[in-house]
């Protein structure tokens, strides 16, 4: 994509990871990310954090911090995982 690498321009080192569907990382011992989906160049990721880290796509971060978008009431910070939304292991 055109113009990425500019938001991008203040890290000075990045961890590249490689992961599978289903499996995980752990961040900080208590925030899981699992690959969820893999699908034609999208990725469907899940996380499990405690109920007081944010968590936003970058678009939406960089949008509240703006000051475009409020930060999102805290009821809405979390969906609850059906099961029909639980991928299967391969």
């Amino acid at each position: 994509m055109a113009g990425q690498g500019a938001q991008w321009s203040h890290v000075k080192a990045m961890l590249i990871l490689t992961r599978k569907l289903s499996e995980s990382i752990v961040i900080d011992g208590r925030i899981v990310v699992t690959v969820m989906q893999v699908d034609r160049g999208s990725v469907k990721l899940g996380v499990d954090a405690p109920p007081e880290v944010a968590i936003h796509r970058l678009e939406v971060h960089e949008a509240i911090q703006r000051g475009d978008l409020p930060p999102p009431p805290r009821a809405e910070r979390r969906r609850p995982v059906q099961e029909d939304n639980i991928c299967p292991s391969e």
